[in-house]
């Protein structure tokens, strides 16, 4: 299977990676934040999770060719089996 870029992928790491370090600095007491800034964990993971339903969406896209794909095997050796019992 061929590995591509996707920004989705992209988008769930770096709000992974965004709430982390929030975290830590926050943890460290180096952030201290205005109510407003402190939503950011929030927001970060309503886009992680915006980008993980996009990849499970496309997942479910891919499954649905893989179906179709054996659909059309299935119904090719269907063909081919007939085609070896009548000779």
């Amino acid at each position: 299977m061929k590995k591509t870029f996707d920004v989705y992928t992209a988008i769930v790491w770096a709000s992974l990676l965004s709430i982390l370090i929030w975290a830590l600095l926050k943890s460290f007491g180096i952030i201290n934040t205005p109510d407003v800034i402190k939503m950011w964990p929030l927001v970060s993971a309503v886009f992680g999770a915006g980008a993980f339903f996009q990849k499970f969406l496309q997942l479910n896209e891919k499954v649905a060719m893989m179906e179709q794909r054996l659909t059309n095997v299935k119904t090719r050796l269907t063909i081919v089996e007939t085609k070896i019992t009548a000779s």
